[in-house]
């Protein structure tokens, strides 16, 4: 068996423990074949199955594995699905770990962490708020930029597919100007939107 097939076998056999997971070996080989086809390295394989059983307790079905995938890569036969319905603050959850992995940005400031704990209840896993030791501005800036798109994408849930190429652009550049940019066009539009759905409900009376 070659080295992705292995991982591929391994994921399948870690979300086992999922309540429900099928165990009809046809259905279960029908799940490897589909990962076989969302993935191409063994390490999206570990990944895969370790973001399933940290998130879910009971089998969400492919549909949700693919989300899960596309979270972080493109799957390899292109067709994509959201997160958004799978479960309260699991999109915002793979957001910031995704931004704060790096050990770069593991200091934060409280204010940042105080931003994502409105939004990320298990934020206490990802981050470590380090007040004693000085923390470089240029970290402490990335840190709340960071804080502040996570909220942006609370607001704007579907901003990962409508802008895609700025979204990655956001998330692989290192210049911090660049990124302020990018963050405030995404606020603005948030705020755009907000005031639209505020105007809907005042005419609605509610």
């Amino acid at each position: 068996m070659n080295p992705l097939k292995s991982a591929i076998a391994q994921c399948v056999a870690r979300m086992s423990i999922l309540k429900y997971f099928p165990s009809d070996p046809i259905v279960r080989t029908e799940i490897m074949r589909l990962i076989e086809r969302m993935i191409t390295e063994p390490h999206q394989a570990e990944w895969l199955a370790e973001m399933m059983t940290k998130h879910f307790n009971e089998w969400p079905g492919p549909l949700a594995l693919r989300a899960m995938v596309s979270q972080r890569w493109k799957p390899a036969d292109g067709v994509e699905a959201d997160m958004q319905g799978f479960g309260g603050t699991l999109e915002m959850e793979i957001i910031a770990a995704r931004h704060l992995e790096s050990e770069e940005r593991k200091k934060v400031t409280p204010g940042a962490h105080k931003l994502l704990a409105e939004f990320v209840p298990s934020e206490k896993k990802v981050l470590a708020v380090i007040e004693r030791d000085p923390i470089d501005p240029g970290q402490q800036r990335r840190a709340e930029q960071t804080a502040r798109w996570v909220r942006v994408c609370q607001s704007l849930p579907a901003i990962k597919r409508t802008s895609k190429a700025l979204c990655a652009e956001f998330v692989e550049t290192r210049d911090l100007d660049r990124r302020e940019g990018i963050l405030k066009q995404f606020e603005r539009a948030a705020e755009r939107v907000a005031a639209f759905q505020g105007a809907q409900r005042v005419e609605a009376g509610e």
